[in-house]
């Protein structure tokens, strides 16, 4: 509020009208086709053709993220796509698809930084360098899932949680659990290398769609940027959005890294706080839209990929 407050209602009225129906009709169309791609990498982790179903609880996932810290709309989404597709490979699936997730998004982060590093000249070396190490660091929950995901780690994890006294009740029923989790993750790149290709690309593609919707809405609000600088304000601000994941809030997090950002790149810094309005627009269009479909009663689907884990039978 102290940064909306400070930026002025006004400001933002006008900047609203100024991207105009067909500008909100052109971003809201790229936020769809981002949560198509993310949807359809999901499909491919859970074996399921279902993707429409799929689409409407990833959006419930999404709108969740929003507002809860810790990316706690992944636990919404995989229970709801466990209740959707009980006998499919879901627990897995979901687990695999955050896996490939907190690697693409890393990867374009990377590629963004190094393009504004070599085409940003107008912007001093230091930060431009200072961009690519945070990109750098983006990889570190990549690092942290791809250790917890290895044979055992959840095992290991639940102990932990059990020395901290975190995990009180049935911790013989949450051990087994966790072994079953530590045997299907380790297995699924074995038996479903392709899934996880096809999960890694379509993630990709969403990343690049995120990239050029970021790209569309400042030149919607008036700020003419190249591409180059178009990319140093992608790689910055998603670095900013992974560390903040940590962060025991989500409402005015970004919001203040764009304001900062913004600052260090000689740009108005308002735009940056305009920018992640217009972003909470969109998203709340995109995702509350289908959101509440994901809670009709169906009948669950009949698996593409039938799993025999302990865990999911």
């Amino acid at each position: 509020m102290w940064l909306l407050n400070k930026v002025g209602w006004s400001n933002i009225g006008q900047a609203l009208v100024r991207v105009g129906v067909s500008g909100a009709i052109l971003l809201v169309a790229l936020g769809f086709i981002e949560s198509i791609f993310d949807t359809l990498a999901l499909t491919f982790a859970i074996g399921q053709r279902r993707w429409a179903r799929v689409l409407v609880i990833h959006s419930v996932g999404a709108l969740v993220n929003q507002v809860l810290p810790f990316d706690l709309g992944e636990v919404v989404k995989g229970g709801l796509t466990h209740r959707a597709f009980p006998r499919g490979a879901t627990i897995a699936g979901t687990i695999v698809w955050n896996y490939a997730f907190k690697l693409s998004r890393p990867l374009m982060i990377l590629v963004a930084a190094l393009i504004g590093l070599i085409a940003v000249t107008h912007i001093a070396a230091p930060v431009r360098y200072l961009f690519v190490v945070g990109a750098l660091t983006a990889f570190v929950p990549y690092a942290l899932f791809r250790l917890i995901l290895r044979r055992g780690g959840a095992t290991t994890a639940v102990h932990l949680l059990r020395f901290a006294k975190i995990v009180r009740r049935d911790p013989k029923v949450i051990l087994e659990k966790a072994r079953a989790i530590d045997a299907i993750v380790a297995d699924f790149l074995r038996e479903r290398p392709g899934a996880f290709v096809a999960t890694l690309i379509l993630q990709i593609a969403a990343r690049i769609v995120s990239g050029a919707g970021l790209f569309a809405t400042l030149r919607l609000l008036g700020l003419t940027v190249s591409l180059g600088t178009g990319a140093l304000l992608y790689a910055a601000m998603n670095t900013a959005e992974l560390l903040l994941t940590l962060a025991p809030t989500r409402l005015g997090t970004s919001d203040g890294a764009a304001f900062g950002v913004f600052t260090l790149l000689s740009l108005p810094p308002q735009i940056g706080v305009i920018m992640y309005v217009v972003f909470r627009v969109r998203s709340l269009t995109t995702t509350g839209v289908l959101a509440p479909f994901a809670f009709l009663t169906v009948p669950p689907a009949t698996p593409a990929h039938e799993s025999s884990s302990p865990l999911e039978a």
